[in-house]
């Protein structure tokens, strides 16, 4: 694909929303491409029987073409912390052009898909609220870079995740119970039993894979996601870190800061409502 200015893409919107009250939006008919991240909390949407929801949870990706109805619903659910609230975050795009189409029609993707919420993905998001806020020439430009950016980043998730097949289907399988069980406590060996491996072979398996060892990689998402929570600043700190899967406050404290070189306090102080 060239790209020539008719074949950019046309971002109509791009920014983040969060819901702590009910919520239901109906759209009979769509006229742009939606992309639409959960990152935090619940909801249930559909894009196709108005009343066949479904829910959505961190991770998942939604992908809803021009043409197509799309409902979003927001109610009370069990919380990470266990209380039943009303409290949903998440990131979308809606775009359109003759770049989004081709990629569309190029191969046959899932509406839904599940993503790593590490720096990657979260990371286009928030640069795409940036400049789509700022307006301008070079801000459509960079928009548009990019947009294609992150339409070539789910397709790398795709074809991994229908790519994989014999031991690295198997380390596929360990990714995705450690990113479904992310924020709670679990050790190596409940990997291995997930997928009925000894804990060498597993562990030799998941870094063949994936470049890191398991307690790296959990680490690293971990830090991530407790990251995106301190800049919306609505968890005190030590819940915080229970809430991403850390039991020791203080082991949080020295691991946060060694990777972001601030505590999370100065953090907090730093980067909260950056993304107003």
């Amino acid at each position: 694909m060239s790209n020539t200015s008719h074949e950019r893409n046309n971002i109509l919107g791009a920014g983040y929303a969060k819901h702590t009250q009910p919520y239901d939006m109906y759209i009979e008919k769509m006229d742009s491409y939606l992309f639409r991240i959960q990152n935090e909390g619940f909801a249930k949407y559909t894009s196709m029987d108005a009343d066949n929801l479904e829910v959505l949870k961190a991770g998942d990706f939604i992908i809803v073409p021009p043409g197509r109805p799309y409902r979003l619903m927001i109610n009370p659910q069990v919380q990470l912390d266990q209380t039943k609230r009303v409290y949903s975050f998440d990131y979308f795009l809606f775009l359109k052009g003759a770049w989004i189409d081709q990629w569309a029609q190029k191969m046959e993707r899932p509406s839904k898909l599940r993503v790593p919420l590490n720096q990657g993905i979260i990371t286009y998001f928030r640069q795409l609220t940036h400049e789509h806020l700022r307006r301008g020439d070079e801000s459509k430009e960079i928009c548009d870079h990019l947009s294609k950016a992150l339409c070539l980043t789910i397709d790398c998730i795709i074809s991994n995740q229908l790519s994989f097949n014999g031991h690295f289907f198997i380390a596929y399988q360990m990714k995705q119970f450690i990113e479904k069980n992310i924020t709670t406590p679990f050790k190596v060996e409940d990997v291995a039993k997930h997928v009925n491996l000894s804990v060498s072979r597993t562990t030799t398996l998941f870094k063949m894979a994936f470049g890191k060892s398991i307690i790296q990689y959990t680490l690293d998402l971990r830090l991530d996601i407790a990251r995106e929570r301190i800049m919306l600043g609505h968890y005190h700190l030590q819940h915080l870190a229970e809430s991403c899967g850390f039991q020791n406050y203080n082991y949080f404290y020295k691991v946060f800061k060694k990777k972001f070189n601030l505590s999370p306090k100065e953090f907090r102080t730093k980067y909260y409502h950056s993304l107003d």
